[in-house]
């Protein structure tokens, strides 16, 4: 139901902006609080389980820990905090939760309307849900940077080809350039980038002055954010399509019986989930711009948690198999042979030099290599 009833109200002037009410249907009393609550709680326990999980399988099993299982942790944590924040009611999860002001975002009219928000303290309310909404952006470009930078990382160790390798090194190279810059050389106005990161420092001083993000009481002189967002997000989506191409036929070639190629591609393909995640994701950017964002910004943020959490969870699933082949050794039987007789899969997390093809491996150098796909005496490590 439109609020103007005819063409000579007066304007109506929020924080010092004219705004058209007409947008809003007074009439709406639903609520984002319980999609909120549902949708993060099951990515926390998911993301929690699933790391804890592939920990356990590298400690117990293959007992080394690489350098994407400290990326994935760390990854986890910021994706934790961002769920975490996106939580409505009082109780606090797991007896953590990023707080604002002392009171949890939700406290500040996420997932409400703004026409249901007390009047007395609608400003204040509206402040600390924009400076929760700039945290919970900054939190996001921590998690999806060391997501991909997770990704590249396990590529490095099993695929030895060295155009592949120098590709991988390239896209690394600009995801932590633009991650801690947020620009390339020939940024201009509108600023760019070539991973999910969004630049942390983009997001932090999008405005100057800093408060500015958030307290539309003053006048900053801001970027465009949410344009910038556009532009970032779609070279996001950019880079996720790469690094579920680029390695689709290294892996395809590799001396595995189909069945475990197979495996591979569709587990690879799982973590395209994460790709369509941010598609659907630029779809709804365009919320951020209303002023009714304590209610509009929801699914972005529903769906920015579901990026990252995907991300985090397909990743993680091949290094399950060691602790798979002990507590399901049927189940993930290559073959009957393989009952007699451990198979080592060439498919290893270590290092493996650019420099040496794979066929140029000895049994003795193929032994001496660990990973999660592999076995030694009799046992997956």
């Amino acid at each position: 139901m439109a609020s103007q009833s005819g063409p000579n109200l007066d304007p109506v002037y929020f924080g010092g902006i004219e705004v058209d009410i007409s947008q809003f249907d007074f009439s709406d009393h639903s609520s984002r609080l319980g999609a909120v609550t549902i949708t993060c709680t099951v990515f926390i326990a998911l993301v929690v389980l699933t790391v804890a999980l592939r920990i356990f399988s590298r400690a117990r099993y293959v007992r080394h820990i690489f350098l994407d299982d400290v990326l994935i942790i760390l990854a986890a944590v910021f994706t934790v905090a961002l769920a975490g924040m996106c939580i409505a009611g009082k109780q606090q999860p797991f007896g953590i939760l990023i707080r604002i002001n002392g009171t949890v975002a939700t406290h500040h009219g996420l997932g409400r309307h703004i026409w249901l928000l007390p009047i007395p303290t609608l400003f204040d309310t509206l402040k600390n849900c924009i400076l929760y909404l700039f945290v919970c952006q900054v939190l996001y470009c921590f998690a999806i940077a060391l997501t991909k930078l997770a990704i590249i990382s396990q590529y490095l160790r099993f695929i030895p080809d060295k155009s592949f390798r120098a590709a991988l090194y390239g896209i690394s190279v600009i995801i932590l350039g633009l991650f801690i810059t947020g620009k390339t050389h020939n940024a201009s106005r509108m600023f760019t980038r070539a991973e999910a990161s969004t630049g942390v420092f983009v997001t932090i001083f999008q405005c100057r002055p800093v408060r500015g993000a958030w307290n539309f009481t003053i006048e900053p002189v801001c970027v465009d954010y949410v344009t910038y967002l556009y532009a970032s997000s779609a070279v996001n989506v950019a880079t996720d399509i790469l690094l579920f191409v680029l390695p689709l036929s290294h892996l395809w070639k590799l001396n595995l019986p189909r069945k475990q190629r197979v495996i591979l591609c569709v587990l690879l393909a799982g973590g395209a989930s994460a790709c369509i995640v941010g598609i659907v994701r630029i779809a709804y950017l365009h919320q951020l711009r209303v002023l009714d964002v304590t209610y509009q910004s929801v699914v972005c943020l529903i769906l920015t948690v579901g990026e990252c959490s995907l991300g985090i969870i397909f990743v993680s699933i091949a290094a399950l198999r060691p602790m798979a082949r002990q507590f399901f050794p049927k189940a993930m039987r290559n073959s009957p042979a393989s009952s007699a007789q451990p198979r080592a899969w060439p498919i290893r997390l270590q290092h493996i030099p650019a420099s040496q093809d794979k066929d140029q491996y000895t049994s003795e150098s193929k032994q001496n290599l660990s990973g999660s796909y592999g076995t030694r005496s009799g046992t997956s490590c």
